[in-house]
C-alpha cells in the first residue's frame, strides 16, 4: 500500500526506518569519468511516444492504444506548427513526467549515459507555470505533474539496475514566491534585517495570514 502521508518537516522522518534493509548504490570515485545527461522532466517524455526507438530490452516501440505520439520527424514535421500556439505552449507545463524518463532508460543506456541529472522535481507553487522546477513550494514532496514518490523510487531502482545514477537538483534558495511582506511592499536584504511578513500567497490573489495558515495545518 502506498504511503500518502506527506511530512511537514525533516523532524517527522524516521531515518533509521528508511535505511533498514536497504542496499545503496555507491557514488563513483571520480565523477569526471561519468557521462551526465541533464534534462527538464516536463520537456523530456510522457511515455506516449512510439516509433524510431527501442525499449529497455532493445525491442522496437510500436504504436498502441497508450502510445499515440509519433517522434518528431524534421522532414515531415518541421515548420508546420502555428508559431503563436507553439510559443505560448512553451511558457507552461507540457506534460513530461517521471514515468516518461523510466520509459526511455534503454535509449539513454545505449547512448552511453551513466548519470541522469534531473531538474528539481519537488512540489511547485500550484498557481505557477514553473515547469522548470525552480519555484518549489514543498521540498518534501514530488510535484504531482511530474508523478509521485513511488514513481521516483521506481525510476531510481530501474536506472540503478541499468548502471545509471540519478542526480536530484536541490537548490534551497530557488524556492517559489511563497511569502508576502506587510502591505505588499518589496523589502530588500539589508544587513540581515528581518522584515514583517503578511502571510502565504493564495491562488487567485490575496494572502493567508501566518496565524491562520499555521492553525489550518
Amino acid at each position: 500500500m502506498t504511503n500518502t502521508h506527506i511530512e511537514k518537516s525533516l523532524a517527522e522522518i524516521n531515518w533509521n526506518t528508511l535505511k533498514q534493509g536497504k542496499t545503496y548504490y555507491p557514488s563513483p570515485v571520480a565523477w569526471e569519468d561519468e557521462v551526465l545527461y541533464f534534462l527538464f522532466v516536463d520537456r523530456f517524455s510522457n511515455g506516449k511516444e512510439f516509433g524510431g526507438f527501442n525499449d529497455i530490452n532493445g525491442n522496437p516501440v510500436q504504436k498502441s492504444a497508450l502510445r499515440t505520439t509519433p517522434l518528431f520527424n524534421i522532414r515531415n514535421d518541421a515548420w508546420k506548427a502555428d508559431r503563436e500556439t507553439w510559443f505560448n505552449a512553451g511558457k507552461t507545463w507540457c506534460g513530461g513526467n517521471i514515468k516518461g524518463i523510466e520509459d526511455k532508460l534503454g535509449y539513454l543506456k545505449r547512448m552511453g549515459i551513466t548519470a541522469l541529472w534531473l531538474n528539481p522535481i519537488f512540489e511547485q507553487l500550484p498557481q505557477s507555470g514553473s515547469y522548470h522546477g525552480y519555484g518549489t513550494f514543498n521540498f518534501l514532496n514530488i510535484d504531482p505533474r511530474y508523478g509521485s514518490r513511488e514513481d521516483l523510487k521506481e525510476l531510481v531502482e530501474a536506472a540503478h539496475d541499468k548502471g545509471i545514477r540519478i542526480i536530484l537538483d536541490i537548490i534551497l534558495n530557488h524556492a517559489g514566491d511563497i511569502f508576502a511582506y506587510k502591505g505588499g511592499d518589496r523589502y530588500y536584504y539589508y544587513q540581515g534585517q528581518v522584515w514583517p511578513v503578511e502571510g502565504y500567497r493564495k491562488d487567485g490573489g490575496g494572502y493567508l495570514d501566518m496565524a491562520s495558515s499555521h492553525e489550518s495545518e
